[in-house]
Order: C-alpha cells, then structure tokens, then sequence
C-alpha cells in the first residue's frame, strides 16, 4: 500500500503539476545522550554490564510532502532518517496516505464524512486502545471519520499489522458546552487465522474528560476484552493553581497480564523517560500490561517560554492481575523500581524548541529478578539535551 500512494503522490506532483498545490517542509531534531547504569541492562548494546556508560549525539530528520487537488483530496508522505552519528541511519517512509475530505457535507446530508488510506498516525486517549509506535511509524490502515450535528462523530478504522489485523470503531460526543467528553470504543483483534489464539478477541472501552473549569481536567478511561480476563485503565487529574502558573497531575495506570491489544502503546515520555524504552523487549515494552503505575508530577511555566517540570514515577506488577493489591501493597516481591524525571523545555521560537531531561531510575526486586540485577546500588540515569527545528 505504502508504495501505491507513493507513486500516485508523485504521479499528481510531475504529471499535473497545474492542479496540484504541493507543501515542502523539513523538521530536524538534534540530541546529545548520556547514559550511564551500575550493573543494569544495556540495550543498545543488548547486554547485561557491570557499569555502562555511553554518550553520544543522535539525530531524527523528517521530510514531508503535501499535495493537495482540487478542495477535497490529499496526499501526504513522509520520510524520517533517524540514528547515532556513529551507526548507520535508518531511513523509512513514515506515513504514505491519500485523504478525501468531505465526501458529504453537514448541510446537505446532515453528517460530513472524511476518507484515509494509507500508512497513517492514529492516537486515541492516551494509547491504552490505539496508539502508533511513538506516534511516528504510522499504521497501514483504512480509516473514516463521520461528523454529524451537534458535535457527535464516529470513527470507523481497519489497520492491519504484521501479525494481526485490528477492526474498530470509536463514537465521541462532547457535552454541556465542551466541559464533558466521551468516546466509546470497539476493537476486533485477530491474530492470524486461527480464532481460538489467546490474543484473538473482541475488545471494549470508554473514555470521560470532564473539565468543570478552565484549570481543573479530569480523565478516566477502561478497556476490557469481551469474553477474556484482559483489562486495563487510567484514571487521572489535572490541576492549575497560582494564576495557573503551577500544573499539579495525578495519574493511576493498570493493566493486567492478559491484555493482549497490538495497537496499545504507551508514550514513555509520558510515563517514564527511562524506564518504558529501555526494559528488555517482551517486559514491558511500552504496552500498559501487568504494571501499574502511579505518576506525580507539577510543572512550572512563570516564564515567558520557558516550562520547568518533575515527574515522579512508581512501577509495581502484582503478578496475580488485581489491580488493587499491585497499587497499595508495599512488599519488595511487587516492585518494578521508582523513577524520577527532571526537565525543561524552552521555546526559542515558533520553529525552534530546546528541551532538557534528567532521569533516573532505581529497579525494583522484580525488576532486578527479571533483568539478572545483583547487588542493592543499582540505578540507570540518563541526560538528555534536544534541539528541534522545523523548516
């Protein structure tokens, strides 16, 4: 699919050239690394050290190419080059799809309705359904957003992944003058041809933002597989406070063992700068699955342009899928580790970002079983320096 609407993409850009008004632009993102841990797992080098250490630049270039014929069509590709200075750069298409817009209009037959095909970026709520890696590698998938009256729209979207095929939809409404918001999801996962696999099953979830005033949003979303054991949630809230200078955020993240969805993917700079990216493949691996996890962090933006913030993390897996022993219960046989994350970000212009993290993470029992830890000194902290420009 990807190449198809490559060469459509470029057939509309040299052949018909006078009906197509084509967009360039370019984002290129600079980071300086430094990683240093005691007797932890060191995945870039896939093994286990007594004391790693590493610095290094590494380096994301972004091309994107828009073309838009007539009012209701566009095609959108995008390439990344991303990797060390010192390693080989990897260089992929990123998102290759074409989008009919309006097919319908609201006020002729009360509903507009959106059409994309294609290798696309589809996020919803905070990646506990349907999330694409890092929101960056897109999905090979044929979606329809429908926009009715009075602020409802249902989303309808096929993705197909290399090991499973996703069929959902989601309907949202928002109420009372945007302070409630609602999304319902349906998601059908099968895993190859054979229906009886573990990871093949129906999947439903919810989602409520309520935002009672300007400073106050809270959010609580759920997702259970029809017919199985998988379950997993997120409660959170946000507070403004001192002129809304101070950001107070309170979340609770749960999922259990058997939630199995291929397109749940958690944001690690959300959740844990170390922690989420750098656990040993089949862990954890960005996926909300027999953790829970409980975020504290404030942020401070007095100012102009320039955001302070800390985010303190807790990691715990039960082992026995009951969300609230893994939550209160304080034995060392539940610990997956603590995280602390320091930052901030300065906006230099409206095309220039500069941001600042420092992480560290001391691992859990249960982390120190998994990843063959020895020892009570343990911990893996990471620096890092980030310039972003976008042409």
């Amino acid at each position: 699919m990807k190449k198809i609407i490559f060469l459509l993409f470029l057939c509309i850009v040299f052949v018909s050239p006078g009906y197509a008004d084509i967009n360039l632009g370019a984002e290129t993102r600079v980071r300086g690394h430094i990683d240093n841990s005691t007797d932890f797992y060191d995945t870039t080098r896939g093994t286990f050290t007594t004391i790693s250490s590493d610095a290094y630049f590494k380096q994301r270039t972004r091309l994107y190419l828009e073309g838009t014929v007539g009012s209701n069509v566009t095609l959108n590709t995008q390439l990344q080059a991303i990797g060390r200075w010192d390693e080989t750069t990897d260089i992929f298409l990123e998102t290759a799809n074409i989008k009919f817009s309006k097919l319908t209009t609201i006020a002729s037959n009360k509903f507009r309705l959106d059409i994309t095909a294609g290798r696309q970026s589809i996020e919803y709520g905070n990646g506990l359904l349907v999330r694409d890696a890092d929101s960056a590698t897109g999905f090979n998938s044929l979606k329809a957003d429908v926009f009715f009256k009075n602020d409802f729209k249902l989303d309808v979207f096929s993705i197909l992944l290399p090991t499973s095929t996703v069929i959902g939809g989601m309907f949202s409404k928002v109420w009372k003058k945007d302070v409630i918001k609602q999304y319902i999801y349906t998601i059908y996962q099968n895993k190859g041809n054979d229906p009886t696999s573990p990871e093949t099953g129906l999947f439903v979830g919810s989602r409520v933002e309520v935002d009672p005033r300007e400073d106050v949003h809270y959010s609580v979303e759920l997702a259970k597989e029809i017919g199985g054991d998988g379950i997993a949630g997120i409660a959170g809230a946000n507070l403004s406070a001192k002129g809304k200078n101070i950001n107070v955020l309170v979340e609770v993240l749960y999922g259990n063992m058997d939630f199995t969805l291929d397109t749940a993917w958690l944001n690690y700079h959300d959740y844990g700068e170390y922690f989420l990216s750098n656990a040993p493949t089949g862990f954890y691996d960005y996926k909300l699955r027999n953790l829970t996890i409980l975020k504290l962090g404030i942020t401070y933006n007095d100012i102009k342009n320039l955001v302070f913030g800390v985010n303190a993390f807790t990691y715990k897996n039960d082992g026995k899928n009951n969300f609230f022993d893994a939550l209160i219960l304080s034995a060392d046989t539940y610990d997956a580790g603590i995280e602390y994350d320091i930052y901030a970000t300065y906006k230099f212009s409206p095309n220039i970002n500069f941001r600042f993290i420092y992480a560290i993470y001391y691992p859990g029992v249960l982390t120190q079983d998994a990843l063959k830890i020895t020892g009570s000194d343990d911990y893996a902290r990471k620096i890092l320096l980030e310039c972003k420009a976008r042409f």
